[in-house]
């Protein structure tokens, strides 16, 4: 009687957690509102104006950034400390509107720790006991659930993306090696296992 009613209260939980996310999932036509360009290039001289005001890049330099963010899964700056890395991602995310706006913030930064082994140190990991997640990132937590309900709902118009920082200070194909198999953009199903019954679909608007 205890382990139904613990699987009861979980699958109850799990429901609630559902409905809330199921609230935050935006259209692009909710937004539209917000700014409208005429044209492409009215974008691309948008972006560049916003950026080039906080850093002295030149407009063929930030039109090189965008192109690798939207073209791949994962984008990875090098460079020596200090030079602006994790600030210009910042920048960017403000930028296209992902934060600092009036919905659910779409630019999610995670300081990535020594001694990261697997997803669990990630994210978190699905308790048996408790029949719960176990959140380790609660911020990275929401946001898979509401991309999930975007996948689901065929929601590709907003980007999102995941920041990480110091991503090197563990090895990336241990903690990160779960999301290896999403990098291949063309695949038909792209999802990452989070324990029983956490089964999230990776949609294309997913950026690292």
């Amino acid at each position: 009687i205890a382990n139904e009613m613990m699987k009861k209260s979980a699958e109850w939980a799990k429901k609630v957690s559902d409905d809330e996310f199921k609230g935050k999932v935006i259209r692009k036509d909710e937004i539209n509102s917000i700014i409208n360009f005429k044209n492409e290039n009215d974008v691309i001289d948008y972006i560049y104006k916003r950026i080039k005001v906080k850093r002295n890049y030149t407009k063929n330099e930030i039109i090189n950034f965008m192109l690798c963010i939207n073209q791949g899964f994962l984008t990875v700056f090098v460079g020596e400390p200090g030079v602006g890395k994790t600030s210009l991602c910042n920048i960017i995310a403000e930028t296209l509107g992902l934060i600092k706006n009036n919905y659910q913030d779409r630019y999610v930064e995670v300081s990535v720790e020594k001694g990261w082994t697997s997803k669990r140190d990630f994210i978190g990991y699905y308790n048996p006991l408790t029949r719960e997640f176990d959140k380790n990132n609660n911020l990275l937590y929401s946001a898979f659930n509401i991309l999930n309900k975007e996948y689901e709902n065929k929601i590709e118009d907003i980007p999102f993306y995941i920041l990480l920082d110091e991503a090197n200070l563990s090895p990336m194909e241990h903690y990160w090696a779960d999301f290896m198999n999403a990098c291949d953009m063309n695949k038909d199903n792209r999802s990452v296992n989070l324990g029983d019954g956490y089964l999230y679909n990776i949609p294309n608007t997913l950026r690292f």
